[in-house]
């Protein structure tokens, strides 16, 4: 029975993280200024943070850029269902990351991104606690001719999964893998339009025990995006589309029967800018699909938002030196197979910097 509770705090968990960067408490984008526009970042220039999303942009960059910054993510969530009676410890988790690009020449391009985000799941009047940590390193290649670019990208993540009694856990597990990312990118000048496309690699996550093994992995995704500059005027319109293989993320060897927790799903962004010499004003709004294949009953997501609203800006202090800020809302509402409802309204907000030399 012990066993069994464990498990259910640890796929609660589970389905409150997968979708990396696709869902609500997980920021949508771990650049400010793409998360500023729904998360638009396929085709949509966003200096060095691009690299989180498409290496190809990278070369693009007229000059060297590090950017700092960090996302801090408040849920307010209600479950009314009798198995998980009690108040959740809604504590706050902080997202930092870091992007440097570098420009070899004007052809070449190289880079290096960190990011690194924290769940805990735990309810107010009870010991058992559940954890995933998530540190990923980027390090990408992009090439540039005429309005043509590529880029390639190794990804490195270390995933940690905790679940269990504070002084003896259940499940303590540590595992670094590896996958990688592509990126293509195409200019149209006259017409003022970049269109891109995406593709990151399944990083595989295998833990063991006494019992079985299970994957708790980021899945493969594929995208295409669209970032038009409106002729004669300071707006510019971003559009993503990504294919999110969720089927990946989860699978244990002793419930074959249950391995599709999730299934593939959709996800659409779109975002508007309005730029100056000296500030930008961002909107944007993403659209995340099902992600379910098995019924969870009260496993399922309390942050799975169908819709992110997204404001944010950016401030130059001078010619190298900028702010960005960001507001991501996900309102969420669902009913669940036995009748009872859970709601949650999760809120984000970014800061980051920029400076160009």
């Amino acid at each position: 029975m012990k066993k069994s509770i464990y498990f259910i705090n640890g796929m609660f968990v589970l389905c409150s993280t997968t979708l990396f960067a696709s869902e609500a408490l997980t920021p949508i984008a771990y650049g400010v200024k793409s998360l500023g526009m729904g998360g638009v970042s396929i085709a949509t220039p966003q200096g060095a943070e691009s690299g989180f999303e498409n290496p190809a942009l990278l070369s693009n960059l007229n000059k060297n850029e590090v950017s700092l910054g960090v996302t801090a993510t408040k849920p307010s969530r209600n479950l009314s269902n009798s198995a998980y009676e009690g108040e959740y410890k809604e504590d706050n988790t902080y997202t930092p990351y870091m992007a440097l690009n570098y420009k070899i020449n004007s052809a070449f391009s190289c880079g290096f991104l960190a990011s690194s985000y924290e769940l805990k799941y735990a309810l107010k009047k009870s010991n058992n606690n559940a954890d995933i940590k998530k540190t990923r390193v980027i390090l990408p290649v992009s090439y540039n001719l005429n309005n043509f670019s590529m880029g390639i990208s190794l990804v490195a993540e270390k995933e940690k999964y905790y679940v269990g009694n504070t002084k003896k856990p259940d499940w303590d597990f540590s595992s670094t893998d590896y996958g990688y990312m592509l990126g293509l990118s195409y200019k149209f000048p006259d017409a003022g339009i970049e269109l891109a496309m995406n593709y990151k690699s399944k990083i595989k996550h295998e833990f063991f025990n006494v019992d079985h093994t299970f994957e708790l992995s980021s899945p493969s995704e594929m995208g295409i995006g669209l970032h038009w500059n409106l002729a004669n005027t300071k707006s510019s319109i971003g559009v993503d589309c990504k294919r999110v293989f969720s089927s990946e993320i989860y699978s244990r060897s002793d419930e074959p029967s249950r391995s599709a927790w999730f299934k593939d799903m959709n996800v659409l962004a779109v975002g508007y800018s309005y730029d100056t010499d000296r500030w930008s004003f961002r909107l944007g709004y993403r659209y995340v699909g099902e992600m379910y294949g098995y019924d969870l009953l009260e496993l399922r997501n309390p942050y799975m938002s169908k819709s992110h609203y997204t404001i944010g800006g950016t401030y130059a202090f001078n010619k190298n030196f900028s702010t960005d800020i960001a507001v991501v809302y996900a309102p969420f509402e669902d009913t669940l197979s036995d009748g009872s409802t859970m709601t949650a309204n999760t809120t984000s907000a970014a800061l980051g910097f920029n400076y160009s030399f």
